[in-house]
């Protein structure tokens, strides 16, 4: 299927902010603006958010969280379908969403249709399919307890969105929350609110219920930090990056400056790249010092820098030495530096012989200052759930026998009786002034047929041939010839066969039943 055309100039269906299901300016009535970065132009206006907007909104996700609401007594699989349904609506309207992402983030139309959407839509359906499969332990415990563990939602979450992958980290976030049923707060960053603000519809469209996910466009410092604060919020979120307008233009350039006064060698670019937008040629230099302000800030634009060296220990002293540890990689076909790098290195991830390669099935995090928690994967759950752990005290529990009829057991005690008395009057009487018979078979261990229980027919290498209402008993002591016994319920015994100096060594017993 090939790249469709990007719809230009998609029309912005919704700029207000999204609380209880509902579209509503904001308290204060401002607004600010929203700009394309590849030409510097305002796109929309949109209602402006703050710490009053904040409070409404975690009123509504406390009502949807309560213990009795629609969306807390929802079975987890329908939580699951609402998942699956908001990942079909975004895939249905994906050209304009991607038309929508690229005139307010910037990035190539390719990028927002090829890898932002489809990504969106596969991280909704992975955690879908989680809803109805996170489940608790039972766990042994000495004495007379009993214990398990359950998950639950941890709460009302805020979440703040970066620039950089607007419509991607959204669901990054949203996804595994509202997985585990928990409710939402959502603020996205000022630059790009634009694909949030049309997710929040598309939700309720799939009918997620009033409160579950509110959506409050504004600025960090007044709407993020009114989120951050907020004591009924149970969770933050918050997936922080530099600005994407004029002042981080400015700072990319003044980097490049400094590295050219320091000492490294500019290999090419540098520059600003045309008259309209905040775009600079992508940049590459050589012979950089690690200690070199390029060598060391994040630089987050067009600007490479490239580093000598003659070790592996100098590569992993240097690749440590920051205070972040998000991601690295390694270029090698040599697999004892692979696993030295890789051992070595303080990273949440990292790449050999390749890069920036991401699933919704892998965690995805860092060391260090580049954050706390993993997202996506299994371990993206762990973020968004509580685990309770109960304990039973069962003393003196009962323990279910099964039921025997009276007469059941009678068969079984005449029965033992049969058989006990079949095999007594087969074994030749003991010498005189020794135990008495009864004594000498059950209790003399030499004896190899009767145990002490009287029940129980004990024979070395027997071999039962046939059980039912005829009992054959089989025994081979290697003897040169056979003897046998037959014994009848009547108790009649015959035995015959050469070889038999003790009167029975083999034994075939039939006791009718």
């Amino acid at each position: 299927m090939g790249l469709p055309s990007p719809i230009v100039n998609p029309e912005i269906l919704y700029k207000k902010i999204f609380i209880n299901n509902e579209w509503v300016d904001s308290v204060s009535g401002k607004t600010f603006p929203v700009t394309n970065p590849s030409t510097g132009e305002v796109i929309v206006n949109v209602q402006e958010g703050d710490k009053a907007d904040v409070d409404l909104a975690v009123i509504a996700a406390k009502e949807a969280f309560k213990h009795d609401s629609e969306w807390r007594t929802m079975d987890a699989s329908v939580r699951g379908e609402l998942l699956y349904k908001l990942a079909y609506l975004i895939e249905r309207d994906a050209v304009y969403i991607a038309s929508l992402e690229t005139l307010d983030n910037g990035k190539p139309f390719k990028d927002s249709y090829g890898i932002d959407v489809p990504y969106t839509v596969k991280c909704l359906r992975y955690f879908a399919g989680w809803s109805d499969k996170i489940q608790g332990k039972t766990i042994p415990m000495d004495g007379e307890f009993f214990c398990y563990t359950r998950h639950e939602p941890v709460g009302i979450c805020g979440q703040i969105i970066p620039w950089n992958f607007p419509l991607l980290m959204m669901a990054w976030k949203i996804g595994p929350a509202l997985c585990c049923g928990n409710v939402i707060v959502l603020k996205p960053a000022e630059q790009t609110p634009l694909t949030a603000l049309y997710t929040a519809q598309l939700a309720k469209e799939a009918g997620f219920p009033p409160g579950v996910l509110n959506v409050v466009p504004g600025y960090g410092p007044t709407a993020g930090g009114a989120i951050s604060n907020h004591p009924d919020v149970d969770k933050v979120a918050f997936t922080g990056s530099t600005e994407v307008d004029q002042d981080q233009f400015n700072k990319i350039i003044d980097l490049i400056e400094s590295g050219k006064q320091e000492g490294a060698v500019l290999e090419c670019g540098g520059k600003r790249q045309g008259n309209n937008g905040y775009f600079i040629e992508p940049t590459v230099f050589s012979n950089v010092d690690e200690d070199m302000r390029i060598g060391k800030e994040e630089i987050f634009g067009p600007v490479q820098t490239l580093i000598k060296f003659k070790t592996m220990d100098e590569v992993i002293k240097r690749a440590n030495n920051t205070t972040y540890g998000l991601a690295a990689a390694i270029f090698t076909r040599d697999i004892n530096k692979v696993m030295t790098y890789t051992s070595r290195v303080r990273a949440g991830t990292i790449w050999v012989n390749c890069y920036n390669v991401l699933r919704t099935t892998c965690p995805f995090g860092g060391f260090k200052k580049s954050g706390i928690g993993r997202e996506l994967g299994e371990y993206g759950l762990h973020q968004y759930s509580e685990v309770k752990t109960v304990i039973i005290n069962a003393p003196n529990a009962p323990v279910e026998k099964p039921a025997i009829e009276d007469e059941t057991i009678e068969s079984v005690t005449d029965t033992s009786k049969k058989i006990y008395k079949s095999v007594i009057d087969c074994v030749p009487a003991k010498p005189e002034n020794t135990e008495t018979p009864d004594q000498g078979i059950i209790d003399n261990p030499k004896n190899p047929y009767v145990s002490t229980s009287g029940v129980v027919i004990s024979m070395p290498s027997q071999n039962i041939d046939n059980v039912g209402d005829n009992q054959q008993i089989n025994e081979d002591t290697g003897n040169s010839g056979k003897s046998e016994a037959t014994c009848s319920d009547e108790t009649s015994c015959s035995k015959d066969g050469p070889g038999n100096e003790q009167g029975i060594q083999d034994v075939d017993v039939t006791t009718k039943m």
